[in-house]
């Protein structure tokens, strides 16, 4: 398998799917506390898709580290945010939501990612309460049948932004507003500036933001089909 180098302010994403089927039994790379944290999971399709996600995690930073994706020792933030305490430089978060993962990979920056499987409709009570009044407001302002999609984006912008800065819900969703479009955006938030943008992924009916804490200029997405590495567009802004 090739390696990946990672220049300073690049910022590679990757997708991957989740129906993968894998040996359950010898859960591959995991270590000792994923195990655990997949045999918590009730639902066998939960639990397949917490494993297939993490394996790819620890595949995919192999890639970037050149060590043996068994090797990879996590540790984790206050608020359960993982790092790489031996490699503090590579900057990495995950997400996934229904049957695709997304990762996002940098250097020295924080980064967060999120995507969210657009459904048939939204709540309008989770809109009023982790929305801020002048998102809402943006929403209603779209077209009906844009709606759903706004919802959507919205929060996998804001969730996204709370990754990023590694708090998770400790700061309350509905204390910040980010815009309701796809366009890059700056975010001034916790005493610091951060770049917002969302992006289209070879899977569709699915949003996904990335924020990170440098100027976001360009994002190559890769596609990991296969256990190998497929790049399939970049974004430059």
């Amino acid at each position: 398998m090739m390696t990946m180098q990672l220049a300073q302010h690049d910022i590679h994403l990757w997708s991957a799917d989740l129906t993968l089927v894998l040996d359950e039994k010898k859960r591959l790379f995991l270590s000792p506390d994923e195990h655990e944290r997949a045999n918590r999971f009730h639902f066998p399709l939960h639990r397949q898709r917490f494993i297939v996600a993490r394996n790819t995690l620890r595949l995919l930073l192999s890639l970037y580290l050149s060590i043996p994706p068994q090797d990879i020792v996590f540790s984790y933030g206050k608020h359960h945010k993982p790092y790489l305490s031996t490699h503090p430089h590579l900057q990495f978060n995950l997400a996934h939501s229904h049957d695709v993962a997304v990762y996002a990979f940098t250097l020295d920056q924080a980064i967060g990612v999120d995507i969210e499987k657009i459904q048939n409709r939204y709540e309008t009570n989770v809109a009023q309460r982790y929305f801020s009044p002048t998102e809402y407001q943006a929403l209603l302002q779209l077209p009906e049948k844009e709606r759903i999609m706004g919802f959507y984006r919205l929060w996998s912008r804001k969730e996204a932004l709370i990754k990023a800065i590694g708090k998770g819900l400790s700061l309350p969703l509905s204390s910040f507003s980010v815009s309701v479009n796809a366009e890059l955006e700056a975010v001034n938030l916790e005493n610091n500036q951060w770049s917002l943008v969302s992006l289209p992924l070879l899977h569709p009916g699915y949003e996904l933001a990335i924020a990170s804490q440098q100027l976001i200029k360009m994002i190559s997405y890769w596609h990991f089909v296969a256990q190998q590495p497929k790049l399939d567009k970049t974004y430059r802004f």
